[in-house]
């Protein structure tokens, strides 16, 4: 990189614009003066954490965020999913498991060595409605499960639910077979989302086009947009801000339905913020509160898309552009007052957004209310295995380590790094 559009002389350029000393930096930041001339000699690469706060006390409009990045995530890039013809799962009598895609030769190969083969039923012995009914049951049931469970459980369960749904709906008469194959996206969505929580995001996005293909086999003319939110939630997570919007976008352009749109322009909104760009980010959040009330007006059914344990899933979304934004005081009013509101039984959603209020008070220098917030979403996440909780443990690690001398941080280390 040139070194005149390095990070470094950029942070220099626009620190010394505003006639900023580095210990005023350093002051404004809560990073140390070792730490930021390091940064501006290029002689340490800033964490992401670090480019947000940097970008936002020097007003740098995303420019800092931008040139943090690695080269090869800037520009836009859709997300490809793995192909195959079939997939396999073998499950080890101890719990292990593996599911995996393989070609034609390999589905002979595997062939050769099963112990156990099923066909499909044939129409005559598919009920005209019975089974659909325990499968919509069972995917309320699932969907609590994920909530208190690590996802492997959940996945092993309901990768042969989805199979069976598909086995269903390839013998069920006309007038089922659609509803057979919508109800098997919906298996397939929510399989994503857990390998996404495994650490997984190949599989997350394989996953998330085998749902849409069922759904296009179900006739939903909605999905296809709701996958392109699913996959910018992927490149969220990965800090990519370009290919978050861009996907974004790409799904309020064809949803169909109010909802689908309301969560496309939250998760648009979402990618500014990691970009910086407070005003557009401002200009989604304000699209997305429009389109919330059409969908509400609209109303959902127990398999709608989206998340069913927020009560407003663009609260927490806004806290979580507030944080990005590093405005940590305004996210924690917010995630205080949204997670009173989350059913007791949702643990997953109080471990991710109780973990994002402790980070937010850190960010804040309440370090002892950070700790203690902390510690409850810390002892749900252990049991968890969530990989999105991670990436907040790790960026709450990083503030904490800068007070290592307080007791309440000194004590939830061993906490944090079991997690981590």
């Amino acid at each position: 990189m040139d070194s005149e559009t390095s990070f470094g002389s950029t942070v220099r350029r626009i620190r010394k614009t505003h006639k900023l000393s580095l210990t005023g930096l350093a002051r404004r930041t809560n990073y140390s003066v070792s730490h930021l001339s390091k940064i501006e000699n290029d002689k340490r690469v800033p964490s992401v954490a670090c480019a947000r706060t940097l970008d936002n006390v020097l007003n740098a409009s995303g420019e800092l965020v931008a040139l943090a990045r690695p080269r090869a995530s800037r520009g836009v890039t859709m997300a490809i999913a793995p192909q195959g013809r079939a997939q396999g799962m073998s499950m080890a009598v101890d719990g292990h498991g593996r599911f995996h895609v393989v070609n034609r030769r390999g589905l002979a190969n595997l062939s050769a060595t099963a112990l156990l083969t099923w066909p499909v039923p044939p129409p005559e012995l598919v009920a005209a409605d019975a089974p659909l009914d325990f499968f919509r049951e069972s995917f309320a049931v699932q969907r609590r499960l994920g909530q208190s469970s690590h996802p492997a459980v959940v996945i092993q369960v309901m990768v042969g639910m989805d199979h069976g749904l598909c086995a269903l709906a390839a013998s069920a008469p006309p007038q089922l077979r659609q509803e057979a194959y919508r109800l098997a996206a919906r298996y397939a969505e929510y399989i994503g989302w857990m390998a996404q929580e495994q650490g997984d995001a190949t599989m997350a996005a394989w996953w998330t086009e085998r749902a849409q293909g069922l759904a296009d086999a179900g006739g939903d003319n909605d999905f296809a947009a709701h996958a392109l939110v699913r996959l910018a939630g992927l490149a969220m997570y990965r800090n990519d801000p370009d290919e978050t919007i861009a996907l974004a976008q790409a799904a309020g352009e064809i949803a169909r339905s109010p909802r689908t749109w309301w969560f496309a322009a939250q998760r648009e909104a979402q990618g500014h913020a990691l970009a910086q760009d407070q005003d557009a980010c401002r200009r989604a959040l304000d699209q997305a509160t429009e389109l919330r009330e059409a969908a509400h007006a609209e109303g959902a059914d127990d398999l709608a898309l989206g998340s069913v344990t927020m009560p407003d899933p663009l609260a927490f979304a806004t806290a979580t552009c507030l944080l990005d934004l590093v405005r940590p005081d305004q996210a924690a009013a917010i995630l205080a007052a949204e997670l009173e509101r989350v059913p007791a039984h949702a643990l997953r959603t109080r471990a991710r957004y109780g973990l994002k209020l402790g980070l937010a008070l850190a960010m804040n220098e309440q370090i002892d209310s950070a700790c203690e917030t902390a510690t409850t979403a810390l002892q749900l996440a252990r049991y968890l295995g969530s990989a999105t909780i991670r990436v907040d443990a790790r960026r709450l690690n990083a503030v904490l380590n800068r007070r290592s001398s307080n007791p309440r941080v000194q004590h939830i280390r061993p906490l944090l790094k079991s997690v981590l």
